[in-house]
């Protein structure tokens, strides 16, 4: 018994050990992983923050704006995003609406809802991306880039505004081969949700919990705590983050079990040898009778009466 667990337990010392470096080394490919899929969201944020840009720019140097003919901006400005998930609002200084590309030209309504993103692109003259708000004309959750038009188009409208439903962002987040239990999102600057997907099952405009929320400090975009692991990325020109987070156990499940399998193997195994069952000799050998004659009791028997 003695030789069998002098064999045995530096092999299972061994494998425990694998297996803790297996651990280890699971857990720094997560936390790379989960960095990495934060920042691929932020990168695609971005893109697309970037075409809306680059559309805006473009939609003011219209013609029909620079001419003064709103009417034939809006149905320009409609044709040219058929398809697409922007909407165009024309708006004064103080906010009022002179065209909104989600309804027929002259019934738009009032004031815009955001008027602090408005103040600020005007105040400092520079393209401005809001963070999520619920929009009285679309009846929906909304965020706007709002772009402050150049002096000779001014008297037209002081700034001309790109509004996209949150929930066309939702085809940016996924899950897709995270593990069981994990989550991604756009927040704003606030920590509402522009969009999510996975587990957290959280809605545009909701709050996300303080403690994925949490102020982290330092250079690493990673936060871990009570066995999560959380990566945030700011979202270049925004307030916005990109963030990815999850339990660490469902994603080093297969390692727990190879724990369990090992811990149970080994517990086995012992109870074999502390019950003598795994060091008991054969019947054959054990057998006083076959000792003294090389075998069986069975075969001596037979060579007499042979």
């Amino acid at each position: 018994m003695a030789l069998s667990l002098a064999v045995a337990l530096p092999i299972l010392a061994f494998a425990g050990l694998l297996l803790l470096q297996l651990q280890f080394d699971q857990q720094a490919a997560l936390e790379r992983r989960t960095v990495r899929d934060a920042q691929g969201l932020a990168t695609a944020t971005e893109r697309q923050l970037q075409d809306m840009t680059t559309t805006l720019r473009l939609l003011s140097t219209a013609p029909e704006l620079q001419a003064g003919d709103l009417g034939l901006f809006h149905a320009r400005s409609q044709l040219a995003l058929r398809g697409s998930p922007y909407f165009i609002i024309l708006v004064q200084d103080d906010g009022q609406q002179l065209l909104n590309t989600r309804v027929d030209f002259g019934s738009q309504g009032g004031k815009i809802s955001d008027l602090t993103t408005l103040g600020l692109a005007m105040a400092n003259k520079q393209l401005t991306v809001s963070g999520v708000f619920y929009g009285k004309t679309s009846q929906t959750w909304v965020f706007n880039v709002v772009m402050p038009l150049p002096f000779e188009v001014t008297g037209q409208g002081s700034a001309l505004i790109m509004t996209q439903n949150a929930a066309a962002m939702a085809s940016l987040v996924g899950t897709d081969g995270m593990p069981e239990g994990w989550s991604s999102a756009l927040v704003d600057n606030a920590g509402s949700v522009i969009a999510q997907a996975g587990a957290a099952r959280l809605h545009p405009g909701d709050i996300v919990p303080a403690k994925e929320s949490v102020d982290k400090t330092g250079d690493s975009p990673l936060v871990e705590s009570d066995g999560q692991i959380m990566a945030r990325v700011p979202v270049r020109g925004t307030g916005w983050k990109a963030m990815v987070w999850g339990p660490v156990a469902t994603a080093q499940a297969s390692i727990f079990k190879s724990w369990r399998v090992l811990l149970a193997g080994g517990l086995a195994l012992f109870l074999l040898h502390w019950f003598g069952i795994a060091d008991r000799p054969a019947t054959a050998v054990s057998n006083p009778e076959c000792r003294r004659h090389g075998g069986a009791p069975g075969a001596r028997r037979n060579r007499l009466a042979g």
